[in-house]
């Protein structure tokens, strides 16, 4: 939580944790707060909300973290050096928020989110990520800021409603596709000297403004997507 973290103890690596509620990640570890440390206990299990985590193992460090999809979600992540991958699917996600360091991340959504989500932001620093099936999350606003790495941003799924979509990167690259069933499309970015803006299956109606095809005649949820780079690379294919 907010409040603290838990840290696993190394002695008990080699074995599995169960928690069987809340967003505990072990049973076994010391958990921080602002009053001290305490020693975690797990609660007695409900067969209604079960989450499990586990340390695969000691030598490669592996986690798994399992959640509910009986109730509504809302995820805060943060990850620094590694590898981490995220499917939301089947979640009944009300916000989310990942944060990356130095690492390669994903995060897939197979499915269309069935609970109103209010918004979805990521924050990438070096490294790389990929997220895929972002018009199945439901949400009213998107969120992505990069720093210096390489990101792929896959619109995937069929929008239900309007989505407002703000991608901003540094002296990274990012490449957005865009399927032609997901809605239609229009573009704001901002160009400078330094950043470099490619768009393909898309017409440039004026500077810093481009739609998909038949734009203004299709009745179709709006994805609005906000461009800005500093000294980075965007394309957008809608294709």
């Amino acid at each position: 939580t907010d409040e603290g973290m838990v840290i696993p103890e190394k002695p008990l690596a080699h074995q599995s944790y169960h928690a069987s509620t809340g967003f505990s990640l072990a049973s076994a570890g010391a958990v921080r707060t602002d009053w001290g440390e305490t020693i975690y206990e797990p609660p007695v299990q409900r067969s209604n909300f079960v989450s499990n985590a586990s340390m695969l193992s000691d030598d490669d460090e592996r986690y798994q973290l399992n959640v509910t999809r009986d109730i509504p979600v809302s995820i805060s992540a943060q990850f620094g050096f590694g590898e981490s991958m995220m499917d939301w699917t089947g979640i009944k996600l009300t916000s989310a928020y990942v944060e990356t360091g130095a690492s390669n991340a994903r995060v897939s959504v197979r499915a269309m989110n069935q609970y109103d989500m209010s918004g979805c932001k990521i924050s990438a620093g070096i490294g790389s990520f990929m997220m895929d099936g972002i018009c199945n999350l439901n949400a009213n606003r998107f969120e992505f800021s990069g720093g210096v790495g390489y990101y792929k941003l896959f619109f995937n799924g069929k929008l239900a409603k309007n989505l407002d979509a703000v991608v901003e990167v540094g002296m990274g690259n990012v490449s957005m596709d865009i399927p032609p069933d997901a809605g239609r499309v229009q573009v704001y970015y901002d160009e400078n000297m330094f950043s470099t803006f490619n768009f393909k299956g898309l017409n440039k109606r004026r500077d810093g403004y481009a739609t998909s095809v038949g734009f203004d005649q299709s009745k179709a949820p709006i994805l609005t997507l906000r461009l800005s780079s500093g000294m980075g690379k965007m394309e957008v294919r809608y294709k």
